[in-house]
């Protein structure tokens, strides 16, 4: 998978030791669904090594439920989610992209705590309701 060797590569340029771990994903995922889950990685794997001055970070992805379930984690400084702060374009575009999937990106922080983001997109996106 491309994001296994992504997170390797990432590890080898940015010294920061990245664990990848893949579970029950499904044999094949729709190529606009694949390029979001690998864009939204790449970009919280950049807010790492800007950011968090973590030495260790975790991607998981799994196929449960009929979803794609993304973690992305580092061990780095955190930050104070209560408090009010301007918003990145990183995670900005990583919300944007996972909207679009149909998905959801939730985001956990404290200071001294890291940072895990968790995004859950489904593989098949449910038809509106609605009039026509």
């Amino acid at each position: 998978m491309a994001l296994k060797s992504y997170c390797a590569d990432f590890s080898k340029q940015n010294g920061i030791a990245t664990r990848f771990t893949e579970r029950d994903m499904p044999r094949s995922i729709p190529p606009n669904l694949g390029l979001s889950v690998y864009r939204v990685v790449q970009e919280a794997l950049r807010n790492v090594a800007k950011h968090s001055g973590a030495r260790r970070a975790a991607v998981s992805i799994a196929g449960k439920n009929g979803a794609i379930l993304l973690s992305v984690k580092d061990a780095g400084r955190g930050f104070d989610s209560s408090r009010p702060r301007k918003r990145g374009l990183g995670l900005i575009s990583m919300e944007e992209r996972v909207r679009q999937s149909g998905g959801v990106l939730t985001l956990k922080t404290k200071p001294g705590e890291g940072v895990r983001i968790d995004v859950r997109i489904p593989l098949v996106s449910k038809p509106r309701s609605g009039k026509r």
